[in-house]
């Protein structure tokens, strides 16, 4: 079962001074942060019924994105892949714990830097 944050970051685009629009109807609803999404929720379960099904299509589409790729362990090692690279030879389990250590690095970096309350904006 997903989240409901997940299902309304995608099926409702945010406004100013907490009003959301739903991406179906146009109807603005209102959320204040401290209640959840119970309204939102209940304006989908109320007017779109199969929101769910078109949640779940949406984001399984992207991951196909990711898993086109392939992932980092299997290109290391691929012997195909070895030889196209004028690198020494790495493996996997070396590759992902220094992926690891790099990630926990910059969370580290971004924690310093980000004061404790802050806010994003995106722009359409």
């Amino acid at each position: 079962m997903p989240k409901n944050a997940d299902i309304c970051r995608m099926l409702f685009s945010a406004l100013p001074d907490h009003y959301f629009k739903c991406n179906y109807c146009n109807t603005v609803r209102r959320q204040l942060p401290c209640s959840g999404y119970g309204n939102l929720i209940s304006h989908l379960r109320d007017k779109h019924p199969d929101y769910e099904a078109d949640y779940l299509a949406h984001a399984s589409s992207l991951t196909g994105n990711i898993h086109s790729f392939g992932f980092v362990s299997t290109k290391v090692d691929n012997p195909t892949s070895r030889s196209m690279s004028r690198l020494k030879p790495v493996s996997s389990k070396t590759l992902q714990k220094y992926l690891a250590a790099t990630t926990r690095a910059v969370e580290k970096d971004f924690a310093r830097a980000i004061p404790p309350i802050f806010g994003v904006m995106y722009d359409d």
